[in-house]
């Protein structure tokens, strides 16, 4: 469930009617509270309802080992500029968006919306909505540059729109320049298997991304600086874990940084 920290008595209601929900149908409930965060739109300052950094990864991490039905009461976003305290507009992106693909999104407002939400989920939960490694709907998709529209993915018009713009299976290009090579299988690294949307993944399955200029590569709470050459790129998995394969390369994490704790990021 994703909550303000601050409800009005209805909200309170409602998320007490979708706990007894999830204890009826034998769901686990994990909540994340999102906090106010001053964001710079063209000529104003707004205050949006933003997911914290390690809240935000640790919930699209959620969705890829077990089905997931993701409940908001209000409008919710996380930011695709972590390191940064008050992130302009452009870099927000609603949490529909954030876990569309990979979950079920409900926005509850009102008691009849309850009802409707667990039965979709009983529905979604039992079906298969990604068709494995080539399907772009096994991205990251916060992480992957596009100005594609991508809610359609899954369709053949949609899918062949991305890949025109992007390429291809095994290896993809973002808005950014920045390479999806997918690594080879005998390069998988030994790790959990996951799951998109009721398709299980090969174990250790990832994307080696590098620039051939210099760039920033973000998750939703790490930024990690590409220095544009052959040795500097990372490894990133379905679930946006970021990382790196021992000395070999130069990519580096920039924020958080082990020596500042601060919320800005450096330049």
């Amino acid at each position: 469930m994703v909550r303000r920290r601050a409800e009005s008595d209805e909200v309170a209601g409602l998320v007490t009617a979708c706990e007894r929900r999830c204890a009826e149908d034998g769901i686990t409930v994990v909540t994340y509270r999102t906090q106010q965060c001053r964001v710079h739109a063209p000529a104003r300052v707004k205050e949006r309802e933003v997911l914290k950094p390690n809240d935000a990864y640790r919930l699209y991490d959620q969705l890829h080992f077990s089905p997931v039905i993701v409940l908001a009461f209000s409008s919710a976003f996380v930011s695709r500029e972590p390191g940064l305290s008050e992130p302009p507009a452009k870099a927000l992106l609603s949490v529909q968006d954030f876990v569309r693909h990979k979950a079920l999104y409900r926005l509850i407002r009102g008691a009849a919306e309850v009802g409707m939400a667990f039965e979709g989920f009983v529905s979604w939960r039992n079906g298969v909505h990604c068709d494995g490694e080539d399907d772009p709907r096994t991205l990251p998709l916060h992480m992957f540059a596009t100005d594609c529209d991508c809610t359609s993915l899954g369709t053949d018009a949609a899918d062949e729109a991305f890949r025109r713009r992007h390429g291809g299976p095994p290896c993809r290009r973002d808005d950014k320049g920045l390479s999806w090579q997918r690594a080879n299988r005998n390069a998988y690294h030994g790790r959990p298997v996951l799951r998109v949307a009721g398709t299980d993944l090969a174990p250790g399955m990832h994307w080696e991304v590098a620039s051939r200029r210099k760039r920033k590569l973000q998750n939703s709470m790490e930024v990690w600086r590409l220095e544009g050459a052959s040795t500097s790129y990372v490894n990133v998995y379905p679930n946006a874990h970021i990382s790196v394969s021992g000395a070999r390369s130069t990519a580096k994490k920039i924020w958080p940084s082990k020596t500042n704790s601060s919320r800005k990021m450096p330049r």
